[in-house]
């Protein structure tokens, strides 16, 4: 309903003109001065000011039109005067009139004027609206052009949501799509209109209290929710200095012909939304701005998403990688090749693997990019590797060309091992061929009478029981072998006495350390305490480790056998004087199948299987082997194993 202020200084004429005025619908006030018109008129807002009287006493009708121009040039004015001409009038519109009637007036003529005077101001404020929108619209569509990220998407739309409509909350809501269910994610902005801060509680009641009022909408296919509306809704809607929140609108975002998201608004001021404001939210909603950048959210997340998989598999990936261009430049390697080659991601890509003097540092991974034919290559170098390379052409779905994947798989350590195997079969061979052969000779010497002396005979089957014991000795050493690694052997544990096992080791090694002029000697403990463990694996390591140590020691040479506890654990040591084993050689010596190079392993004979057993069985404990040596001047075998408990079992002993 349209407001307008009559004004004339004669009170029947006010009076009479304000009859045919509310008549016709509207709202109507008066005023008997210029100066009684500006105070009214600064009090409250009239759409039409009807100036009835030029030569009002006091403020003129010419003073109050020039001053409301000046004041409030909004409100339009329509003159209307018994003294009329056509300079007044002039005047008049030059001043900022809108139109002007001569006394006395038609009835007819007067609504008709007022008429075109309220759809030009309506035009006026259309065009304004629009204006306003399109600057909207601009400044919005500007910023989301450039952004991704869905949290900065939203502050940015709600700030231009907000800044076009006076709301204490404002929120976006984006439908997140998943396989089995769709939700809503909830972005919300709510600083109120004071520009004090809301505190994180009172965020999440917002949040709860909007999702609320946005169901109610969606079920009811309603966009505004009125106060009245509200107060049947269930749940907890968020309150504010005592205040619920009272008005509430939600507006679709669709593209594709299906909602996506949803514009929504919160005040605590009963109606606080016009239609004016809804208009506005609309044309933002309907622009599809915010739509088209919700979409190039998705297909943002959807990209990182599964740019973030792909960097996730090949970082796992065991096997080495590299990707390749067109140009052979470095596109990228996993952390599984930079392991392999030693060098970092960083320094590689963007580098070419093809041109004239190549980068030193990058000499290995230029073998691999340069592999014409794909296949098994060697990187020499310390270490040594062998790698196997598997190639794939990468093109585009019109068959272009874009580069290569290359895939490298260290074959070394299964190499390494094949090489052992192959010399463990050798060896052993060897070590059955050698002892076969000898018990085959003289047993055949034998057979053939071709040694009639018993005493040579002696000599001769004193040989083929030494090489039957070697024999039954390589047997068990290969049984025991693969009972460990297939976990057949199981360690019954209980209270052991080491002293005890030392002192047997050494009683059973003596005869063969005496043959070699070798003495063993024992430095153990007052009190050695016991051990938790096996007492038959135990002894077998004892004896294992001493009697390598009679078979690396020099003539006339001495062995000792230490014990001492300390932490929880005893220390067993075996210490020689012998030939002693070079610092490359150390890191391998408890391998399965390893034996040192050299005329002395050689002729010592054996396996290579009896330091692993016994780094096998001191693990099984949960204690450590080592050893520390120097050529020329003997080794120091050490192992721990964990001190029995007080309350361990003791097993039986035979009187």
């Amino acid at each position: 309903m349209a407001k307008i202020l009559v004004v004339d200084d004669e009170q029947h004429v006010r009076e009479s003109l304000s009859e045919v005025l509310v008549d016709e619908r509207f709202e109507v006030d008066t005023a008997g001065s210029g100066e009684e018109a500006l105070k009214k008129l600064g009090e409250d807002g009239f759409d039409v000011v009807l100036l009835l009287d030029i030569k009002m006493p006091g403020m003129s009708g010419v003073e109050l039109l020039d001053r409301l121009r000046e004041e409030q040039p909004s409100v339009d004015v329509i003159m209307m005067t018994g003294y009329a001409t056509l300079d007044m009038a002039i005047e008049s519109l030059k001043l900022g009139a809108y139109d002007f009637l001569r006394k006395p007036f038609d009835k007819d003529v007067l609504l008709a004027s007022i008429g075109r005077c309220l759809e030009k101001r309506k035009l006026e404020e259309e065009h304004k609206q629009a204006d306003e929108a399109l600057s909207i619209l601009y400044g919005l569509s500007k910023e989301l052009a450039t952004v991704a990220d869905g949290r900065h998407m939203a502050d940015i739309t709600l700030r231009w949501v907000k800044k076009a409509i006076d709301c204490h909350v404002a929120g976006l809501l984006i439908q997140k799509e998943t396989e089995k269910e769709q939700r809503w994610q909830m972005m919300v902005g709510v600083p109120p209109s004071t520009g004090e801060s809301l505190v994180e509680e009172v965020k999440q009641r917002t949040i709860a209290g909007m999702e609320t009022l946005i169901d109610h909408a969606i079920e009811s296919d309603r966009i505004e929710v009125s106060a009245a509306e509200m107060e049947g809704i269930e749940g907890e809607l968020l309150s504010h200095s005592g205040s619920k929140l009272q008005s509430f609108v939600a507006l679709p975002l669709v593209a594709d012909e299906r909602t996506i998201g949803m514009l929504t608004l919160g005040s605590w001021d009963t109606d606080a939304f016009d239609k004016q404001d809804l208009k506005i939210l609309s044309t933002i909603a309907l622009a599809n701005e915010v739509a088209i950048a919700i979409l190039r959210m998705r297909v943002e997340e959807a990209l990182a998403a599964e740019r973030e998989r792909l960097e996730a598999i090949i970082a796992s990936m065991t096997d080495g990688l590299v990707m390749l261009d067109r140009d052979y430049r470095v596109v990228t390697i996993n952390p599984a090749l930079e392991r392999m080659l030693g060098l970092r991601a960083g320094d590689v890509i963007g580098r070419p693997t093809f041109g004239e003097n190549p980068d030193p540092q990058l000499s290995p991974l230029i073998t691999l990019c340069r592999t014409d034919s794909p296949g098994e290559i060697v990187l020499s170098g310390s270490p040594r590797r062998v790698l196997n390379v598997y190639a794939s052409r990468v093109s585009d779905s019109a068959g272009n060309y874009l580069g290569e994947v290359r895939v490298i798989h260290d074959v070394t350590r299964e190499k390494e091992l094949e090489q052992l195997k192959d010399d463990f079969i050798a060896s052993v061979s060897h070590e059955l061929r050698s002892p076969l052969h000898s018990i085959r000779g003289f047993v055949r010497l034998m057979l053939e009478g071709k040694v009639p002396d018993p005493e040579t005979q002696r000599e001769f089957l004193t040989v083929v029981e030494e090489q039957s014991q070697h024999l039954n000795n390589l047997v068990d050493d290969l049984l025991d072998t693969f009972a460990m690694e297939s976990g057949r052997k199981a360690l019954k544990r209980q209270r052991v006495s080491m002293k005890d096992v030392i002192l047997d080791a050494a009683l059973k090694l003596g005869n063969k350390a005496a043959e070699k002029g070798v003495v063993i000697d024992t430095e153990l403990a007052d009190g050695c305490p016991d051990v938790e463990g096996n007492e038959e694996a135990l002894e077998q390591v004892v004896t294992n480790i001493v009697d390598n140590a009679i078979k690396f020691s020099r003539q006339g040479g001495q062995i000792i056998v230490k014990a001492s506890s300390g932490d929880g654990k005893l220390l067993t040591q075996v210490i020689d004087h012998g030939i002693g084993i070079s610092k490359e050689t150390i890191p391998r010596l408890f391998d399965k199948f390893y034996q040192a190079d050299g005329s002395a392993t050689r002729a010592a004979g054996g396996t290579g299987l009896g330091l692993y057993i016994c780094k096998q069985i001191v693990e099984a404990h949960g204690g450590k082997i080592w050893v520390e040596s120097e050529p020329g001047r003997g080794s120091t075998f050490s192992f721990t194993i964990t001190l029995a408990s007080a309350t361990m079992h003791q097993p039986a002993t035979m009187e």
